[in-house]
């Protein structure tokens, strides 16, 4: 079972980094962009939301394994101290990447913004 106090420095880290990078920095640029996808709003955003749901939900799985089985957080300055080779990890070596992208990717249909893709 992760420690409370790993627990706190994965959220930290997971609102800090991710959340920014593929939260609020996506909907800024989207804010700024005139160009649109030439996709219809509504599979846009059905796309957009359904990408965006599995990016989270896996980024959240592989925090999670990092904390409970790992001892370690995301962060590169506390890693964990065991590799963790189970659930996702066993057939993606960089799932987190792949979470990150996918949310990026669903911002990007989400707001049809060029310019976040």
């Amino acid at each position: 079972m992760a420690s409370p106090r790993v627990l706190l420095k994965t959220a930290a880290f997971s609102v800090g980094v991710p959340g920014t990078v593929a939260g609020l920095i996506p909907k800024l640029l989207a804010r700024r962009d005139q160009l649109v996808f030439p996709v219809p709003a509504g599979i846009a955003r059905a796309a957009g939301l359904g990408s965006l749901l599995v990016g989270v939900t896996l980024y959240t799985h592989t925090a999670w394994r990092f904390s409970d089985e790992g001892g370690g957080t995301p962060s590169p300055s506390d890693e964990p101290p065991e590799l963790v080779t189970t659930g996702v990890y066993s057939y993606v070596r960089n799932p987190m990447y792949v979470a990150v992208l996918l949310c990026l990717g669903g911002q990007a249909l989400l707001y049809r913004s060029v310019l976040v893709a």
